[in-house]
């Protein structure tokens, strides 16, 4: 007979196998529907789990089919013994049905129960899963009516008794799920079967949040429920605690107030009325606060409209103007809480029950709520308490101040809020009320005054209007504490246009603004829209000036001994200078461009120092035009003079419109003129690493016959050569010897800085091929003589360097050289690391070939004998490198034949 394992995780096989085992009838073969998988699994949990109704039908329908084979073979079921575990339980703790229930599935849930049956098996429903509920928990947890009803049949057909009031892991009993899931079917089918069994249920029985079932058919808003629940309780004696409170000290009872539920809230009506419930709703607690103003200092809008409802539900008029011990009130609580929807409820419910609120009154820290409101810039709240005075004729303190000064239309303009502004002088304007525009606050600053430092136009602008359609006059020459007067602060504030707005309002009110009178900080009106950059100002400024006949001071220093074109420079603005020069051309004032600021500092060091080519390029152009000559060898506050700075700067067209200028003007620029870190521009040129600048400054020492001193060292010992090579750069490099060559200048390229380097050193360090080569060649071009043995702090040579490198091509430049002028390369000279050049040449044999191939030529400098092939044979020996071995053996005998 054939064991065949069932495997149901492919539908289709299953459809397969039932055909062949059940349909067909294949009596020779037996499937293990029992068995379980690696999982613990068997066959038809995992139908289950898979939540296929047909594949669980055919696993029962071939259980059931064995037994129809069984009659027809004798004996064949007692060979097999076929049978379901329906009640085991897998590796999580599931059984078949509670499985099935977990996943909703009823049809599998009547084929287990069938099979039961059929097999004289008791299904078990009542056993706790691994997560902690009864089959019946999960059934209502699912929401699923249907299994529900089969579970309580099946039930109370075996009389099995149900543990209908025991909690699961999450506190949830069958009752208030069924409850929460808003199932009245299910609750009656608890209910009866509760009835059947003369069990109680724990109607009254709070779960983790702390409510009961009443309370949660309350605020599901389900009449049906709530009466049930009622009824039952009537019917078995049992008593709701109405009067239970809720964690935020409401009465629970109470929600129902907000159902919109006539036929519900007469139940509970009747409810508490039958069992003589009362409330006290105005009642103040130990502390001395009452329920409203409790829920309005909570800032709970459910809880304050509760307390409303429940109210006018019971015909109890609530003291919406009774103080807390410290002073405060629903209405402005309420307000400082910012919260506009408790504001409408308790504005509401005053109109609605004729309560007079005092919206005037102050609170213990002296605040109203109009200027509470407005200090929160709550422009709905403030709204409804404009419109709220109106309607009741109630005139608000829109005058009275703060402690500090401020009242409501001071504050509104010092929050910036146009809107709130509107608000205020629109009562105003219909209340008849004149507003103190021209009153100060404690920085002595009126209305004009704060909109004005609020950069808000509109807002000054509102200002302006209500004074003249009011007839007050307005001191807008008049300085807060801090000396600024509306016109100075807002050109100090960058403000364009209200700069136009108070030139307009003074030309229109023939107003004299005294244009030159300096401010606190010393400067006069014009200075500022320097510091701001700011062309538009400067241009209405000179319009209104030459308007009304005024002479600007120009020339005037400010408290910095800075003068306006000091600041047209420093706002780096092409625009502004030109708009200052013209004004001068026009007024016939000139500017002495060599002046100097209280730094030291002329017009041209201000310019280079700003970096602007455009601004250096008009300042020469002026001083051209106007026949004055530029003091350009001036040195500036830091000892620098225009050259030196450009050049620090890095911008080479700066540098050579200077170098123009020096040219045209027949003045010799003092290049060897040292600054105060003993840099010279040329110096200076190669730390910044500007070849064109170098050019520009070695080509005028040229055209000017002014002798560059090349070898000459700055601050950091380093020669100009050196330097160059330092930097990497050939073209550095071929710039200095241009120079040197042009001017049969010798340059020092055997001298050493401080690390033992001398300049070929460096450049072979660089790995710089070209750069090598064009020093040798320098070298021998110019018949230096150079000892190519030469080593550095470490004791290495340039050979050797070069083969630390792995660079054949610098290694091969050196070999020529030493073949050039005749100079025996010393390949056994070590370093203080032990290593010499014919040793290290040895990681590359092809270096090693090139050196040993140089010395077999005729005339070589490169010498080995006998006593280097012997060391270097058993280097390579140690190695492994036999083709080396061979060579050195070669080279061996090589000496050997030329010394016989």
């Amino acid at each position: 007979m054939i064991m065949c394992l069932l495997n149901i995780s492919i539908i289709e096989k299953i459809k397969s196998l039932y055909k062949y085992y059940v349909t067909e009838k294949k009596d020779d073969i037996t499937l293990e529907i029992n068995k379980k998988d690696k999982d613990d699994n068997t066959p038809i949990l995992v139908a289950i789990l898979k939540n296929n109704d047909d594949i669980v039908k055919m696993i029962l329908d071939y259980a059931n089919k064995i037994n129809e084979i069984v009659e027809t073979l004798t004996g064949y079921i007692n060979d097999y013994n076929i049978k379901i575990e329906i009640n085991e339980k897998d590796k999580n703790g599931w059984y078949l049905a509670h499985k099935a229930i977990s996943e909703s599935n009823a049809s599998i849930l009547h084929f287990l129960m069938d099979y039961a049956e059929k097999n004289n098996l008791i299904l078990n429903i009542n056993d706790k899963s691994e997560e902690g509920r009864y089959p019946l928990n999960t059934a209502i947890l699912k929401n699923d009516s249907a299994i529900v009803k089969l579970i309580l049949e099946y039930a109370i057909q075996y009389k099995t008794d149900l543990n209908i009031n025991e909690k699961d892991k999450d506190g949830w009993y069958p009752l208030y799920k069924a409850i929460e899931n808003n199932n009245f079917e299910i609750i009656q089918m608890l209910i009866n079967y509760a009835n059947e069994k003369n069990i109680i249920l724990a109607i009254q029985e709070k779960v983790e949040n702390g409510w009961t079932t009443l309370n949660k058919a309350i605020s599901l808003d389900n009449t049906d429920i709530v009466e049930i629940l009622l009824n039952y309780a009537n019917k078995y004696g049992i008593n709701f605690d109405v009067n239970e409170r809720d964690e935020d000290g409401i009465y629970r009872i109470l929600h129902v107030i907000n159902l919109d539920n006539y036929r519900l809230i007469k139940l509970i009506v009747d409810y508490v009325n039958k069992n003589n419930i009362g409330f006290d709703i105005n009642k103040k607690d130990e502390n001395g606060w009452y329920p409203l103003y409790k829920a309005v200092n909570e800032n709970n809008i459910e809880k304050v409209e509760l307390i409303i409802k429940f109210a006018n539900k019971i015909n109890v008029t609530l003291e919406v103007n009774e103080k807390d011990p410290n002073g405060d009130y629903p209405l402005y609580k309420a307000i400082d809480l910012n919260n506009i929807n408790v504001v409408k409820l308790i504005l509401a419910y005053a109109i609605e029950n004729g309560n007079n609120l005092n919206i005037n009154e102050k609170d213990h820290d002296g605040w109203y709520p109009l200027f509470k409101a407005i200090d929160l810039n709550n422009i709905e709240i403030i709204q409804l308490l404009l419109d709220y005075a109106i309607k009741y004729k109630i005139i608000l303190d829109i005058n009275e101040k703060d402690v500090k000064g401020n009242f409501p239309l001071l504050k509104a303009i010092n929050e910036n809020k146009l809107d709130i502004v509107e608000l205020i002088l629109n009562y105003a304007n219909k209340t008849g009320v004149i507003l103190n525009i021209n009153e100060k606050d404690e920085n002595q600053q009126d209305s004009l005054q704060k909109a004005l430092n609020r950069n808000n136009m509109k807002m000054a602008r509102l200002i302006l209007n209500y004074a003249n359609e009011n007839n007050i006059n307005l001191e807008i020459n008049e300085p807060d504490k801090d000396g600024w007067c509306p016109l100075y602060r807002m050109i100090n504030e960058n403000n364009t246009d209200m700069v136009q707005l108070i030139l307009e309002h003074a030309d229109h009110n023939k107003i004299l603004l005294n244009l030159n009178e300096k401010g606190k900080d010393g400067w006069s009106p014009l200075f500022d829209p320097m510091n701001g950059n700011n062309t538009k100002i400067v241009q209405f400024m000179l319009n209104y000036a030459e308007k009304n006949n005024i002479v600007l001071n120009i020339n005037e220093k400010d408290e910095n001994g800075n003068y306006l074109l000091f600041k047209t420079i420093k706002a780096d603005n092409e625009e502004l200078i030109k708009l200052i020069i013209n004004y001068s051309h026009k007024s016939n004032i000139i500017f002495d461009v060599n002046e100097k600021d209280g730094k030291g500092n002329n017009l041209l060091h201000r310019a280079v120092n700003e970096n602007n080519t455009i601004i250096v390029k008009f300042i020469l152009l002026y001083a051209r035009v106007n026949n004055v000559l530029l003091n350009i060898n001036e040195k500036d506050e830091e000892g620098w003079y225009p050259l030196y700075r450009a050049i620090d700067k890095n911008n080479s067209e700066v540098v050579r419109c200077i170098l123009s200028y020096a040219s045209r003007n027949n003045i010799i620029l003092e290049i060897n003129e040292k600054s105060k870190n003993d840099w010279d521009p040329l110096h200076k040129a190669f730390n910044e690493d500007c070849h064109t600048i170098v050019d520009l400054i070695l080509e005028y020492a040229s055209k000017n016959n002014i002798d560059i001193d090349v070898n000459e060292k700055g601050d950091d010992l380093l020669k100009l050569l050196y330097k160059a090579i330092n930097k990497n750069s050939t073209s550095m490099v071929k710039l200095i010897t241009d120079y040197a060559n042009k001017n049969s200048i010798k340059l020092n390229i055997k001298e050493k800085n401080e690390e033992g380097w001398f300049s070929l050193h460096k450049a072979i360090s660089s790995n710089n091929t070209e750069l090598v080569q064009y020093i040798l060649d320098y070298i021998v071009k110019n018949g230096i003589d150079f000892n190519i043995n030469e080593i550095d702090n470490n004791k290495s040579c340039p050979i050797l360097l070069a083969i630390n490198l792995d660079n054949i091509d610098i290694v091969k430049s050196i070999i020529n050289y030493s073949k050039q002028k005749n100079v025996v390369i010393n390949l056994k000279l070590k370093n203080n690391d032990g290593d010499y050049p014919l040793l290290k040449a040895m990681n590359n044999i092809d270096m090693f070939y090139l050196i040993v191939d140089s010395a077999k030529e005729n005339g070589t400098n490169i010498k080995i004998n006998n006593d280097d092939v012997n060391i270097l044979t058993q280097k390579a020996m140690d190695i492994g490198n036999n083709e080396l071995v061979e060579k050195l053996k070669e080279i061996s005998k090589e000496n050997e034949e030329k010394s016989n």
